[in-house]
C-alpha cells in the first residue's frame, strides 16, 4: 500500500474544482478508472500519489513553468534573467540534456516548494544506476550552472517501473473514511449542479465546491453582464437542499471580464518568470512569491531567506527591488502591464519588510 504524507491528504481534502475543468476532470477519471492505474511522481525517496483527475486540475489550474518564445525576448532584456531557460520547462532540457550525452534518463523533477533541488530518475539495473549516478549528478549540476540556476540542488534516484503504477482504489485506501465523504459528496455536488446550469442555459465560466472538515461552500464566478444571480442561487441551493451533506454557503464572485484577462496575463507573463528567475539565482535569496491584485494597486511580494537582522538584508532588498523594475519598465512587459499600478513588496524569512 502507498503511504500518502499528511500534507499531501491535506491538500485533497481541501482542494476546489473550478468548474470550467468538470467535464475534462471527469473525462480523466472515467479513463483512469477504465484502465484503473494512476501515474504517481517519485520525489526523493518519497512517492506521492495524485488521481488523474487532480493531476488534469492541477495542470489547468497552474500549467507549466513554460514561457512563450515571446518571453525570451522579455527574460533576455534583463540581467540576471538573460540565461534562464525560456523556451522550455528546465526539467525537460536537462532530461533531453542527459539523454543526450546517453544516459538513460526517465525524468527530472523539481521537489515540492519551497525547497530547490531536482531529482533525477535513472532508469536501468541497479548496476548500472550505481555506475552512473556520481557521474549523471556532476552532469546535471554543470546543466543549471549553464542555464543559470546556480541556487538548486541535484539529488539523483533509480526509477523504478514496478511502482510507476497504483491503482485509484489503492490511492483512496489511504484517504480517511471521513475525507472520502467529502470527495464523493462534491462529486455528486458538482455532478447536479454543472447538470442544472446546463439545462437552464447558463454559461459559467467557472464555479467550484470546497468541502472538508474545515469549509463547506460552493462558489461560483459570475460575470458581471450576467443579471440572473438570484435564479444561479436558486439552482445551487435546490441542489444542496435535496442532499444531506449538511449546511453549505453560496458565494458568487462578481468579476469583469476585460479586468479578468489583465490579471490573468499580468499572471502567467510577468510573475511566472519573475518567479522563476529570482528562484533559480543565489545572489537574490528568493523562497518564492506572491501577488494580490486586490485591494489595488498589484503586490508583487518576494519571499526571501534572508532575516531581517541580517547586516546584508536592506542590500539584498534594494538589489531584488531594483531588478524587478527594470524587468517591469521592458517594453514588452508595459504592454502587458496596461499601466497597471504596482508595489514590491520584499519580505524577510521572519515575514518584515526590508525594503
Amino acid at each position: 500500500m502507498i503511504c500518502m504524507s499528511n500534507k499531501i491528504k491535506h491538500e485533497i481534502e481541501t482542494i476546489e474544482i473550478p468548474g470550467e475543468l468538470h467535464d475534462r476532470a471527469k473525462q480523466g477519471v472515467k479513463q483512469s478508472k477504465a484502465e484503473m492505474s494512476l501515474s504517481k511522481r517519485l520525489i526523493g525517496n518519497r512517492a506521492v500519489t495524485f488521481s488523474t483527475a487532480v493531476i488534469i486540475v492541477f495542470s489547468l489550474l497552474i500549467g507549466s513553468t513554460f514561457v512563450s518564445p515571446t518571453m525570451s525576448a522579455i527574460l533576455a532584456k534583463v540581467p540576471f534573467l538573460s540565461n534562464i531557460t525560456a523556451s522550455e520547462p528546465i526539467e525537460k532540457v536537462m532530461t533531453e540534456e542527459l539523454n543526450e550525452l546517453g544516459f538513460k534518463v526517465h525524468r527530472v523533477d523539481e521537489s515540492p516548494y519551497p525547497k530547490k533541488i531536482m531529482y533525477v530518475a535513472i532508469d536501468g539495473t541497479e548496476t548500472y544506476y550505481e555506475d552512473v549516478k556520481s557521474e549523471v549528478k556532476k552532469e546535471a549540476e554543470d546543466i543549471l550552472q549553464a542555464h543559470s540556476y546556480d541556487a538548486f540542488s541535484v539529488k539523483t534516484e533509480r526509477y523504478n517501473r514496478d511502482e510507476e503504477i497504483v491503482t485509484e482504489d489503492e490511492m483512496m485506501e489511504d484517504l480517511s473514511e471521513e475525507t472520502k465523504q467529502y470527495v464523493n459528496e462534491s462529486n455528486i455536488l458538482m455532478e447536479e449542479i454543472h447538470q442544472k446550469f446546463e439545462e437552464k442555459g447558463f454559461s459559467i465560466p467557472t464555479f467550484g465546491v470546497r468541502h472538508n472538515q474545515y469549509d463547506h461552500y460552493v462558489t461560483v464566478d459570475v460575470p458581471d453582464t450576467e443579471k440572473r444571480t438570484a435564479e444561479i442561487k436558486q439552482i445551487i441551493r435546490q441542489v444542496i437542499d435535496s442532499k444531506d451533506f449538511g449546511e453549505f454557503d453560496i458565494k458568487l464572485n462578481i468579476f469583469n471580464k476585460e479586468r479578468k484577462e489583465l490579471e490573468m496575463a499580468i499572471s502567467s507573463k510577468v510573475i511566472s518568470p519573475l518567479h522563476e528567475g529570482l528562484r533559480a539565482r543565489k545572489e537574490f535569496h528568493t523562497k518564492g512569491m506572491a501577488y494580490s491584485f486586490h485591494p489595488l494597486p498589484l503586490q508583487i511580494i518576494v519571499k526571501t531567506t534572508i532575516d531581517s537582522s541580517d547586516k546584508d538584508a536592506k542590500e539584498i532588498a534594494e538589489e531584488i527591488e531594483t531588478t524587478v523594475e527594470e524587468f517591469l519598465a521592458t517594453e514588452e512587459i508595459q504592454k502587458v502591464m496596461k499601466d497597471e499600478p504596482y508595489k514590491i513588496i520584499v519580505r524577510s524569512s521572519d515575514q518584515k519588510k526590508i525594503n
